[in-house]
C-alpha cells in the first residue's frame, strides 16, 4: 500500500529517499481525495514562490560579515554589530528565509564548511559603519548562513511528514487496500491532522484557496482582552488563561506592573514546563515563540 511505502522511504537513511517520499505523497494525497494539501509538497519540491508563506523551519539564523577599513587597517570577512539598527532591519539581516527547492537545500547541507551568502546593498554601508569604532568604514557587507544549518530543514520535512502519516495510519487502523483507505480517510478531518503535523497547531490552511495563514499576535500594551483572544486561538486551555489573569491581578495588587520578573513571569515559566511534559495540546515551540510574543506585547515590551 502506498501509505506504507512512503513511511518506509521516510525511515530510510538514503538521502534521495526524501524527494521520493514527497513525490509519492503527492500521488497519495490525490488518491485519498486531499489534493488541496498538495501545495506544501509542491513548494518543498519546487521552492516557495514570491508571496507564499514560508514555514518557520525554513527560517535560519544569519551572521552579518563585511570587509572594513580605516586609514591604517583593513579586515576582510569580519563580523560586525547590528544592535544599533531598527528592529525590522535587524530581523531582515538576522533571519535567512530559505525558499529554494529541497534538492538545492540537500546539496547545501552536504557541503562541509560551506556558507549561503546574501549580499547587502551598498546603500546600507554607511548605516552599518555607525556600529564600528576607530573610524572603520564598511566597504561591502553580506549575511551568511552555515551550510550545516540546512540539514535541519530536511530533517524537519522528513519528521513532520512522518508524523502526519503515522498519525493517519493510527487513526484509520487496518485497511485492506487503497480504496478502503480513501473511504476511512473521508470519515474524519485529515486536513486538520495534516495541518497540525506539518505546520504546527498555530497555523491553518484555507481549503480551496491554497493559502497558508499563520496566527499572529496583534496585542497592544495592557489589552487583556486581546491577549486572551490570542491565547484562546493558539489553543491555550481556559484554566491556564484564568491562571494568567490571576497572576496579572496579583502583580497589580503588589503595586507593580505585571512583568516577566513577577507572578506573570512565573505563570509563563509554569506554562513552558507543562508544555514540555506534554500537558498541553500545543508544543513548547508554540509557547516559547507565539505565547511569549503575545505576552511581551501585552507587557509593553514589543515596541
Amino acid at each position: 500500500m502506498l501509505l506504507n511505502e512512503i513511511i518506509n522511504l521516510l525511515l530510510s537513511k538514503d538521502d534521495s529517499s526524501l524527494s521520493d517520499a514527497l513525490l509519492k505523497t503527492k500521488v497519495f494525497l490525490h488518491e485519498i481525495g486531499k489534493k488541496e494539501l498538495v501545495d506544501w509538497v509542491n513548494h518543498e519540491l519546487n521552492g516557495y514562490p514570491d508571496g507564499a508563506t514560508v514555514p518557520e523551519y525554513r527560517k535560519l539564523h544569519s551572521e552579518v560579515r563585511a570587509n572594513v577599513s580605516n586609514v591604517a587597517w583593513r579586515a576582510e570577512c569580519h563580523p560586525i554589530p547590528i544592535g544599533h539598527l531598527k528592529p525590522k532591519m535587524r530581523e531582515n539581516l538576522d533571519i535567512a528565509i530559505i525558499t529554494r527547492p529541497l534538492s538545492v537545500i540537500e546539496d547545501m547541507a552536504s557541503r562541509e564548511g560551506g556558507w549561503l551568502r546574501r549580499s547587502i546593498p551598498m546603500e546600507y554601508n554607511g548605516l552599518l559603519s555607525k556600529g564600528l569604532s576607530n573610524n572603520f568604514k564598511v566597504e561591502s557587507a553580506w549575511c551568511q548562513t552555515p551550510s550545516h544549518d540546512f540539514k535541519g530543514i530536511t530533517t524537519q520535512v522528513r519528521s513532520r511528514l512522518l508524523d502526519f502519516l503515522l498519525e493517519l495510519q493510527s487513526s484509520i487502523g487496518d485497511v485492506a487496500d487503497d480504496v478502503n483507505l480513501k473511504e476511512k480517510v473521508a470519515s474524519f478531518d485529515a486536513t486538520s491532522l495534516f495541518n497540525h503535523a506539518i505546520f504546527g497547531s498555530n497555523t491553518t490552511i484555507v481549503v480551496g484557496h491554497h493559502n497558508l495563514q499563520t496566527v499572529r499576535s496583534s496585542n497592544v500594551e495592557n489589552d487583556l482582552d486581546a491577549l486572551t483572544r490570542t491565547l484562546t486561538t493558539i489553543g491555550i486551555p481556559p484554566d491556564e488563561i484564568d491562571g494568567l489573569q490571576r497572576a496579572i491581578a496579583v502583580d497589580h495588587a503588589n503595586g507593580g506592573k505585571p512583568s516577566f520578573e513577577g507572578q506573570t513571569g512565573n505563570w509563563f515559566s509554569r506554562l513552558v514546563g507543562r508544555a514540555a511534559r506534554g500537558g498541553l495540546s500545543v508544543g513548547v515551540d508554540v509557547v516559547s515563540s507565539t505565547v511569549a510574543k503575545a505576552l511581551n506585547d501585552y507587557l509593553g515590551g514589543g515596541h
